[in-house]
């Protein structure tokens, strides 16, 4: 079974209590730069042949919460991982079906995409970047729309919607 919950450098945190205090005791060193770090992969608990596969249903899971919480205009940039595509991929056509406006600035370093997000109005942005972490790893770091990472208060807000399934369905005439 693919797990449902976030990972953050090997620790499961299935209680999202546990993770909202990780992530607050993160922001005070400013280690993780507000970022939801997604682990693309499964289970380290599942078989050897399926250990290191991308799970879909949390990268959308995860999209749909973000949808929720920021308006019509999203910048997207991504580093060179090679998860990179899909998870730009599943982000972006989630956007899409909720009526987002989507700015694919392609392969960019994390300032040019919060940069973007500035200079171009847009209501949010993701970097798709797992920073140093091992090439296994991708993450979407979340940006506000004044250009700065997520503040504790946004992180609230997309755990809320997380938790609650939210996601901003619109009219299909509205998509894209």
């Amino acid at each position: 079974v693919l797990k449902t919950s976030l990972e953050k450098t090997g620790r499961d945190y299935t209680n999202q209590s546990d993770l909202r205090e990780q992530w607050r005791d993160d922001r005070r060193g400013n280690d993780i730069d507000n970022r939801f770090p997604v682990r693309v992969t499964s289970s380290a608990k599942m078989s050897k042949s399926k250990k290191n596969v991308v799970d879909p249903v949390n990268i959308v899971a995860f999209s749909r919460a973000f949808a929720s919480v920021t308006g019509r205009r999203i910048v997207i940039g991504s580093d060179a991982r090679r998860t990179g595509p899909i998870l730009n991929h599943l982000l972006t056509g989630t956007l899409l079906a909720a009526g987002k406006e989507v700015i694919d600035i392609g392969l960019a370093p994390t300032p040019t995409v919060k940069a973007a997000v500035k200079t171009w109005k847009a209501d949010g942005g993701v970097m798709i970047s797992a920073s140093h972490n091992p090439p296994e790893w991708n993450a979407f770091k979340l940006i506000g729309k004044q250009g700065f990472f997520f503040s504790a208060a946004d992180s609230d807000r997309m755990i809320h919607a997380l938790r609650a399934d939210e996601f901003p369905a619109v009219n299909w005439k509205k998509m894209g």
